[in-house]
């Protein structure tokens, strides 16, 4: 492994990947933080494939004295080994470490942890001391949750981090989480969340809200087109509201057409037309060709008024 040797070098360390134990382990790493890239690019991969029942423990006892680059090379390997026994140490660290190595915590934590580790990763969360602590525990919950399935369990878990925590940045990339995930469930929260006075919050809300994945929430999605609030609010909101109209549903053609109507009586902007007449050309009936017609004299659409009429 010290051979100065240009080809032997990497080629043990190849090699102790695939034959190494957990005395493999320390010199590994030594090689993992070394300054030749080659040689530590190497070095990660045979850690990370070393097959020997001890390796995982052997990382773990090497993590307490280990310098912080090589506590951060430690704390992905064990997320790649999927080293779920490491789960406890990494909980700890989150509450004592600082700079790169927290951030490596909760990535690592974000990619390993289960279900059972929904209530440590909230505990870090409420009781996080600064910012960047808790957006970085934001994270991790954010990809553990994307992996639980959805239920009762994740809904509250997720409510009860909103209503609890003091942040508003923390508050908005919760609802940020709530879009992604797509849970009907929570839209209670989201919704109550619009009519938030802190203006982070309630930009986040609208954003999640109008950025929904399904067309559950298309009334209310109407109700903040049409209703008072920012300019900015309400363009997002009737963007929404067109494309949720567009979505796949069990809504009748005449319910879509309705909603199409209602758009193009909230604005006449070119933007919202195209979008309208987009929308109506999936729609197939009579009077949704009545529509698009009427539209063909309409000086700066009536190509796209045209192609939608051609389509239905």
């Amino acid at each position: 492994l010290d051979s100065l040797d240009a080809g032997v070098r990497p080629a043990t360390i190849d090699a102790l990947g695939q034959l190494g134990n957990e005395t493999t382990v320390l010199p590994l790493v030594d090689a993992a933080t070394s300054a030749d890239e080659e040689a530590a690019k190497r070095a990660r991969e045979s850690l990370i494939r070393l097959a020997d029942a001890g390796v995982n423990g052997a990382l773990l006892g090497t993590y307490e004295q280990a310098p912080p680059d090589a506590k951060v090379l430690l704390l992905g390997i064990l997320a790649d080994r999927r080293a779920t026994e490491a789960l406890p140490m990494m909980l700890d660290a989150a509450a004592y470490e600082s700079g790169a190595v927290r951030d490596a915590v909760y990535a690592a934590l974000g990619q390993l942890a289960r279900k059972e580790s929904i209530p440590g990763l909230a505990a870090l969360f409420y009781e996080a001391e600064d910012e960047a602590e808790r957006s970085a525990s934001v994270r991790a919950l954010t990809n553990l949750l994307r992996r639980v399935p959805a239920g009762e369990a994740r809904t509250n878990t997720l409510v009860s981090l909103y209503t609890s925590t003091p942040s508003s940045v923390s508050k908005a990339a919760l609802l940020g989480l709530y879009r992604d995930l797509g849970d009907d469930r929570l839209l209670p929260t989201l919704e109550e969340a619009v009519a938030s006075e802190d203006a982070i919050v309630k930009d986040a809300a609208v954003t999640a809200l109008t950025g929904w994945p399904s067309a559950t929430p298309l009334a209310s999605v109407y109700a903040l087109a049409s209703g008072p609030g920012s300019d900015a609010h309400k363009e997002a909101a009737l963007d929404g509201y067109i494309r949720m109209l567009r979505l796949d549903s069990e809504r009748p053609v005449e319910e879509s057409l309705a909603g199409f109507k209602r758009a193009l009586a909230l604005s006449s902007d070119p933007g919202i037309v195209r979008a309208v007449l987009a929308g109506i050309s999936e729609l197939k009936s009579t009077e949704a060709l009545d529509l698009a017609e009427s539209m063909r004299d309409h000086a700066a659409l009536h190509t796209e008024a045209d192609i939608a009429a051609d389509t239905i």
